[in-house]
């Protein structure tokens, strides 16, 4: 078993980019009290639903300045159960359909033998993927394709599936981690999507608040 910290591990291990319309780079975290007081309250926001991030220096993929991911710890917690089935599975295959930051698929690849690597967009695959492959090798793999179209071989399986193509959470996810789940049921041994269980809580809260609501009288659409 390793002994290293699975949080450390998923922290982003490349270099910075900014190049068409793909933009990786650090940013910093102050202390509650350095911030002003909008950041103060977007911080206490996400800290209110479990997702805060603490003082330090993170990284965060930017595409046509939609930010797409970040390393701060509440993301890095989303991907632990992936890389925790990685590291039972050492020598194993895995596959990731989103790239991002690339670092799922690093971390993973501290035990995994390979990754299979599937990102619509080449722009990020000419960036982070390009790093990932003069890192890696022939230990990966980057398909520019989709999740939902890609072609592969019969008979090709994976120890390890990750899906992260979302730029947010949202319980608009859930229909197509479903459809994802189908898709590759037969070809994972073991799969699981970003934030699906928060997504299914962020439901079921819109559908109490909704209840509620309708209780007192309100007579608007459902959200």
């Amino acid at each position: 078993m390793r002994t290293d910290s699975k949080m450390e591990r998923l922290r982003y291990r490349g270099p910075d980019f900014d190049t068409s319309g793909v933009r990786v780079s650090r940013f910093e975290i102050p202390p509650d009290d350095e911030m002003d007081f909008a950041t103060f309250m977007s911080h206490l926001e996400q800290e209110l639903v479990g997702r805060g991030a603490t003082p330090g220096i993170y990284a965060r993929l930017e595409v046509d300045d939609i930010l797409w991911m970040t390393d701060t710890p509440a993301e890095r917690t989303d991907h632990l159960m992936a890389v925790a089935m990685a590291d039972m599975r050492p020598g194993g295959r895995g596959l990731v359909n989103g790239l991002g930051l690339g670092c799922v698929v690093a971390a993973m690849l501290d035990s995994l033998e390979h990754v299979d690597v599937v990102e619509k967009d080449r722009r990020i695959a000419d960036t982070v993927g390009e790093w990932m492959i003069g890192e890696y090798g022939e230990r990966v793999d980057v398909w520019i394709d989709d999740a939902f179209d890609i072609k592969w071989p019969p008979g090709t399986k994976w120890d390890v599936v990750w899906h992260d193509i979302w730029p947010m959470l949202s319980p608009a996810n859930l229909p197509e981690m479903t459809r994802l789940h189908r898709r590759y049921a037969k070809r994972a041994d073991w799969q699981g999507s970003w934030g699906q269980d928060f997504c299914r809580w962020m439901r079921d809260e819109e559908s109490r608040l909704y209840e509620l609501a309708v209780a007192h009288g309100y007579t608007g659409p459902r959200p």
